[in-house]
């Protein structure tokens, strides 16, 4: 009996502006993406959920944790509609010279805002720029995890050893350097079955990374991925389109399934 790899397709940067929200919402409907997660630091993450609310209908979101290191949510929250940060412009050596209490109070601020927005539990954790992967910030992380009893975006060793210490679950293996790359079509099919020859389908749930949008000035002002967004679309359809992950042993599953 063949027994199929997990695999999972989480979409990030829900909220970022509305051509992402509407990409999203497309690929989330026909069933090529399994998942998203949303940052609530942007000022179109309310209009995007209101126009777009297929995700948060089917309990597919989960939160984009971002580190700012300027300012933190409870302050932010009053003036969310007006305001955008942009974490591509701020040093990563600089956040993470960030308290771990201070990491910990803004993400867990994050999360308390999108179970306020949405009146439901967020169905995964990742970050934005990966942050959660630092050896600063991941413990934080993982305690987030823990204390709202969620599943994360993992990361390579030894990060799963330190999930099962806090009795979290998650995705453990990763397609890594292709999205928002625009590498040549079919690159990403190759390297998901690279990684297939080195995981275990009992054990092991694969996720793919990726950035799907539209471009417009909004996006070209909050990003530098912009057309990138629009090659991650098109591959993440076609192995739609082509029944590409069945054909080839893996079962796409959501972050709800885990």
């Amino acid at each position: 009996m063949n027994i199929f790899q997990k695999v999972i397709i989480n979409a990030d940067d829900f909220g970022l502006s509305l051509g992402i929200c509407k990409a999203i919402d497309e690929l989330m409907k026909l069933g090529a993406i399994s998942d998203t997660t949303v940052m609530m630091l942007t000022p179109d993450v309310a209009e995007g959920a209101k126009h777009y609310p297929y995700v948060f209908l089917n309990n597919k979101a989960g939160v984009h944790l971002q580190l700012p290191g300027k300012i933190a949510l409870t302050q932010f929250e009053k003036k969310v509609s007006k305001h955008i940060i942009n974490e591509e412009n701020i040093k990563k050596e600089d956040v993470l010279k960030l308290d771990k209490q201070r990491v910990f109070d803004e993400w867990d601020s994050q999360i308390a805002c999108f179970i306020r927005m949405f009146k439901q539990r967020p169905t995964h954790l990742d970050s934005h720029m990966g942050y959660h992967r630092t050896v600063e910030f991941r413990e934080v992380y993982l305690a987030l995890a823990q204390k709202y009893k969620i599943p994360v975006r993992g990361g390579e060793a030894p990060f799963p050893s330190i999930m099962r210490a806090y009795n979290v679950n998650g995705t453990t293996r990763f397609v890594r350097g292709w999205s928002g790359k625009e590498l040549p079509y079919g690159t990403l099919k190759n390297k998901l079955l690279e990684l297939k020859k080195s995981s275990d389908p009992l054990k092991d749930v694969i996720e793919i990374t990726c950035h799907p949008g539209y471009v417009d000035d909004v996006l070209c002002a909050r990003s530098h991925l912009t057309v990138g967004r629009k090659h991650d679309y098109n591959e993440v359809l076609d192995i739609y389109k082509t029944n590409w992950l069945k054909k080839n042993g893996f079962e796409l599953v959501s972050f709800n399934n885990l």
